[in-house]
Order: C-alpha cells, then structure tokens, then sequence
C-alpha cells in the first residue's frame, strides 16, 4: 500500500482578496505562519518518505515545519503548481470583467476548455495535473508516505481524476488552506480515505 498526503497552502493575502493567482509566487499571509506549525504537529507520529512541493514558495512555507521536523530535502516538482491564469494572474474577477466582459459568457460555453490569455485551460491543468499525480504514485514504493503541499487546483483535479476521470467534476471540490486529503494506492485502486481534514494551529 502506498499511502499520499495532499496538503493545500496556506491561506495567503491575495486568497483573502479573492484574486486569481496561479502561478504567481505569493507568499503565505504573516498570520498564517503559526498556524501552518499544526502541520508538524499532525505528523508527529507518521513516518514519512517524500514530501513533494511546487515551485511557488507558498507551498514549501506551509510544509516547512514538517520538513524540519522529518530533515527531509522537498522535491521540487512544476507539475504540481497551480493553474497558470496569464494575463489575468493576480486579478478579482472584477478586474477581469473590466478587461473582458463577456469572460463570464466565455467560460459558461466553453467551461473546461476556456483558455485564459497566455495561460492555461482547466483541461489543460488538469491533464497536467493528472500526469503529475501519477507519476508521482509510479515513482512511490509499495509502503512508502509522501506528502505533496500544493494547491486547490491540483488536489481538485486529483480528486476528479480517482473519481470519474472527468475534469467537469473539478468544481464540485473546494479544498480548503492547511487542509489535508489522504489517499491511498492499494495494490493499483486510489481510494480517498480523508478529504478536506484542517492540520493548521
């Protein structure tokens, strides 16, 4: 068995401001640093192998703890990043419609196939998204823990992969910040054992 733990960043100013921020390096809020120490804390008693983090410094902030706590050096992977949302990277959705108004008409009839401006459709991160995972669980020995801090993106198209396969189901996720999702690899079958658990202080 091989058992995964996707934990999401925690929350971040430009979260708070409801900005679309993909993968633009943001940094975790002041107020968010004590509490990612709960991180540590959850994995105080569980072995772990790997721990995984994207290239955007958020992630590695959030799981920081753990990796002193275990002395392990992350594995710095860019399939796990967030969406790239291009030109719009770093807007509310009201800048956005001040750019392009018709954006909400736009991605209602093109839905997962919306490409943002120099960025990436929800097909496209998922599909990257969905290779990544698996890779990761191909390269993961049969016994091994890994811990992969990324994003909402990712952990929502993770689910909707194990699930049907399908990115439609993406938005039927909302993983939450300093949450945790765990999944295990029994014998070739993912199964979601936890989803959406808070490990924050």
């Amino acid at each position: 068995m091989k058992n995964f733990y996707l934990i999401r960043h925690a929350q971040t100013d430009h979260n708070k401001e409801m900005r679309f921020t993909g993968i633009t390096d943001i940094p975790i809020s002041e107020d968010s640093f004590p509490k990612v120490e709960g991180v540590a804390d959850f994995f105080k008693d569980i072995d772990v192998d790997k721990i995984y983090v994207s290239e955007l410094s958020r992630t590695v902030q959030t799981v920081q703890p753990l990796i002193d706590q275990k002395g392990i050096k992350p594995i710095v992977n860019p399939g796990v990043n967030e969406a790239d949302f291009g030109d719009y990277e770093t807007f509310t959705i009201e800048e956005i419609l001040a750019k392009e108004p018709e954006f909400y008409e736009n991605t209602k009839k093109l839905r997962e196939n919306y490409k943002f401006p120099n960025g990436e459709s929800m097909q496209m991160a998922y599909n990257r998204h969905r290779d990544a995972f698996k890779k990761i669980v191909e390269e993961t020995k049969d016994g091994e823990t890994v811990v992969i801090g990324t994003h909402g993106g990712f952990i929502k198209n993770v689910m909707s992969y194990i699930v049907c396969d399908d990115v439609r189901a993406h938005w039927r996720f909302f993983p939450e910040n300093i949450c945790m999702t765990q999944i295990i690899d029994d014998d070739g079958f993912l199964k979601i054992r936890i989803y959406n658990q808070y490990i924050g202080r």
